[in-house]
């Protein structure tokens, strides 16, 4: 998915682990290409410098066709009301359809994007299985992400 979180996690993947990545920004194809045991499908199209994604028709539909056993989706705001939400209205049908086509649906979130809300709706929590944070999130978000049945881990 889109941002600097996800991109972390792709430097952080095993260059040896065999993996096959379905990607659509620029800076996780840069760093799965480094991996040499790492399988690439890219979806392509018009390119957004701001999030470095690219977005068609014709990569939607890659993303539907593809099952993953895990995606990584990063969010911009999460709000206990209005749930979680992207900064861009573009990114929403590539998000969702990424959510849709995955086994298991992880949210990656820095502590400082909790409570916040962007003006791009794409899920409600309880869409994700996992989410991933720093420990900069507060006592009563845990609770909260544990009370929706989600695995919390803070790195």
């Amino acid at each position: 998915d889109t941002g600097t979180t996800t991109e972390y996690v792709a430097k952080l993947l095993s260059p040896e682990m065999p993996l096959t990545v379905l990607c659509y920004t620029t800076n996780t194809l840069v760093e799965m290409y480094k991996n040499p045991a790492t399988r690439i499908l890219f979806s392509g199209g018009v390119f957004h410098k701001n999030t470095q994604m690219f977005e068609s028709p014709e990569g939607l539909e890659l993303i539907r066709r593809t099952r993953a056993n895990i995606a990584f989706v990063s969010a911009a705001g999460v709000c206990k009301k209005f749930g979680v939400t992207c900064v861009n209205q573009y990114e929403i049908e590539t998000k969702l359809a990424t959510i849709q086509s995955a086994y298991t649906k992880v949210l990656l979130a820095d502590s400082t994007k909790f409570a916040t809300i962007r003006p791009a709706y794409f899920a409600d929590i309880s869409d994700f299985d996992i989410i991933i944070t720093d420990s900069g999130i507060t006592p009563d978000w845990v609770e909260f992400v544990e009370s929706k049945g989600i695995t919390l881990h803070v790195v």
